[in-house]
């Protein structure tokens, strides 16, 4: 990835270029920074009509001078879910991206950590106008392990023994982050006073200490939305400790526990069944809990688009000449036209089957539609049959009746076969249809 610096000299455009480049290096379900671009000092008037008095050379110092003045290109650092520094990129103003930028870190309610040229310099010295998306990250990352180090250290000074113990054994499930906030959960890392870097911390009336593990469970099949072979979520355990007067001892006042899917899974989260953390149990224990909470849970899932493709397609062979679409992708619905079989006269009817995530232990539901039969504007609401959850009403003159039915009766089986579920479902379909038809033709 490179960029194309034929104009030389830092402009607004290039910053813009180059954090468009860079933060895709940096984003993903858990970010580990966000990038922002300069934001040049704003004009009193417009630009076009300052270019109506000055020269395009005035005009572009006037630019030049606002982009020097404004916000430099920022980067805003995560450490367990909450935003720990803010890194300024400060470029010279005639040697552009050809000069790597000055660097200024801001870590607001710790003025304990620093950060100094030399852990900056073998990252530095690799910069060039090619490479500066690249190397801006690489910066970003280096600056963000050493605030994991010095928040670690911190953590690890802290004088509380179940602490030291989660961390020593929750070590060895994976990677984990750690960070220390003055102020307690509220104050997002900001508080008045900061940790001691002699030992413990002194002189706050509370601190949040966060936990974040992750954990990686691997899969097999599944719907295509879910590419990832393996899913991997972030399980943030945040301690409130308070201190007693003078800061000699905390105690542990709360405990607040929260897992992080990745986008591909939030919408499925219902299916995690994540237990509830005692505070005074061992966390390493949890976690394995955790684990197992999400194997099932990604178990159910896959085994319902596993029963749902599977469905889909014997239903689809089973109603081969009615077949007016189905969903391949996630196996979650599929349209056929039906004639009502016991209406007289005969009436067209499409029915669109869905299925649930946990098909087939929940039940399915139906949409009908009449596109050949037009409601009248006195037509009163169709009612919903004794198998119906929901009620679609009649559209004004010209619009297609639509119905909408849950199968309310539904016992699911393990017993069941396949084939039961095929009968039941046809069955269940054709019933629908003419129970449809039929207050269509009663209105």
């Amino acid at each position: 990835m490179h960029l194309d610096m034929a104009q030389r000299g830092t402009t607004l455009a290039a910053l813009e270029r180059l954090v468009a480049a860079a933060q895709p290096l940096v984003a993903g379900d858990f970010p580990l920074a966000r990038l922002e671009a300069p934001k040049p000092t704003p004009l009193p008037v417009s630009l076009a009509r300052l270019a109506a008095v000055f020269s395009p050379d005035d005009l572009a110092a006037i630019q030049h001078a606002g982009l020097v003045t404004g916000k430099p290109l920022t980067a805003s650092i995560s450490l367990c879910g909450r935003i720990v520094a803010t890194v300024e990129f400060i470029f010279d103003a005639d040697l552009g991206l050809d000069f790597p930028p000055e660097i200024l870190v801001v870590c607001p309610g710790d003025s304990n950590f620093h950060c100094s040229l030399a852990d900056l310099a073998p990252v530095l010295d690799q910069w060039t106008a090619a490479t500066a998306p690249e190397v801006l990250v690489a910066l970003v990352k280096r600056i963000r392990d050493l605030l994991r180090a010095h928040h670690h250290d911190l953590v690890l000074r802290f004088p509380n023994d179940k602490l030291a113990y989660d961390l020593s054994t929750c070590a060895t499930l994976g990677d984990l982050d750690v960070g220390i906030f003055p102020g307690g959960s509220g104050s997002g890392g900001t508080g008045a006073s900061t940790p001691a870097m002699g030992g413990g911390v002194s002189g706050l009336e509370t601190t949040s200490i966060v936990l974040a593990l992750p954990i990686a469970v691997e899969h097999e099949d599944g719907p295509d939305a879910v590419a990832d072979r393996s899913v991997t979520l972030q399980v943030l355990v945040d301690h409130t400790f308070t201190s007693t007067p003078g800061g000699l001892e905390f105690v542990l006042t709360d405990v607040n526990v929260s897992h992080w899917l990745p986008a591909a899974w939030v919408s499925r989260q219902d299916a995690f069944k994540f237990p509830t953390y005692a505070r005074e149990g061992a966390l390493y224990d949890y976690l394995l809990d955790v684990t197992a909470a999400v194997r099932e849970g990604i178990g159910s899932t896959f085994s319902g688009f596993s029963q749902r493709r599977q469905f889909i397609a014997r239903l689809a062979a089973t109603l081969a000449e009615n077949v007016v679409e189905l969903d391949t992708t996630n196996y979650a619905s599929a349209t056929f036209v039906l004639d009502a079989p016991r209406a007289s006269p005969s009436t067209l009817v499409l029915v669109t089957v869905h299925l649930p995530d946990r098909f087939p232990a929940d039940p399915p539901s139906l949409t009908l539609r009449a596109p050949l039969y037009m409601a009248s504007p006195a037509s009163p609401d169709l009612q919903p049959s004794a198998s119906s959850a929901d009620l679609a009403l009649l559209g004004p003159l010209g619009m297609i009746p639509e119905w909408t039915v849950k199968w309310k009766s539904w016992a699911f089986s393990s017993r069941w076969s396949l084939d039961d579920l095929l009968a039941r479902t046809r069955g269940w379909l054709l019933d629908e249809a003419d129970l449809f038809v039929g207050r269509l033709q009663a209105t």
